[in-house]
C-alpha cells in the first residue's frame, strides 16, 4: 500500500501502486488494448474505514469513508442521493421480470444521475484547488449546479455548429 491513506490508486494489469491525487492518464508501464494507457482502479484499507457509516439512508456524502475526499466535512452538497428505487409493474409482466426495480434519478438535484459524480469530483478539485471545471454542454447534464454553488466558475464548451447553450453553462 502507498504511504498511509485509506486508499490508493492501483494497475490491476500489474500491480503499480500510485498515490492518490490527479492522474490525467493510467498506468504509464501497461496499454490497454487500443494502446492507450491501463486504467487505474481504487482500493483501501477496509480497516482504517469507520464502517459506522454502512448504517446511514444513502445520500452520497453518507459514504464519506469510501469516497477520495480527505475533508468530507469541507464538502457542500445539494443533497444528491438517496434516489428511491421504484417497481414498474406493467414492465416486470412484459419482461417477464417481477423483480425487476428502475433507479428514479428524477429527484437529484439536476435530475441527472450524473449529480452524484459531480459533487465527487467537485470536493476533489477543491481539495487539489482547482476553481474552473469545464463540461461539454451535450454530455455533462447537471455539472454547473454544484461548481456555482461552491462559488466556482464552470465554463462550458459547445460545438460551433450546434446552438449556443442556454441557462445550463455559467
Amino acid at each position: 500500500m502507498v504511504d498511509s491513506t485509506k486508499f490508493w490508486l492501483v494497475c490491476p494489469r500489474c500491480g503499480r501502486e500510485f498515490e492518490p491525487g490527479p492522474r490525467w492518464h493510467g498506468c504509464e508501464t501497461c496499454l490497454d488494448a487500443a494502446g492507450y494507457p491501463h486504467w487505474l482502479e481504487v482500493r483501501y484499507d477496509l480497516k482504517k474505514v469507520d464502517s459506522t457509516f454502512l448504517r446511514q439512508e444513502g445520500r452520497v456524502w453518507d459514504y464519506a469513508p469510501l469516497l477520495p475526499v480527505h475533508d468530507p466535512a469541507r464538502v457542500l452538497t445539494l443533497g444528491e442521493g438517496r434516489t428511491p428505487l421504484v417497481q414498474i409493474e406493467a414492465l416486470n409482466r412484459e419482461l417477464g421480470l417481477p423483480n425487476l426495480f428502475l433507479k428514479l434519478e428524477s429527484v437529484n438535484p439536476t435530475a441527472s444521475f450524473k449529480d452524484r459524480l459531480h459533487t465527487v469530483s467537485m470536493a476533489v478539485a477543491r481539495e487539489m484547488d482547482r476553481h474552473a471545471p469545464f463540461s461539454r454542454r451535450q454530455a455533462t447534464p447537471g455539472l454547473p449546479a454544484p461548481p456555482m454553488r461552491l462559488g466556482m466558475a464552470s465554463p462550458c464548451l459547445s460545438s460551433p455548429i450546434r446552438e449556443p447553450p442556454r441557462n445550463n453553462c455559467a
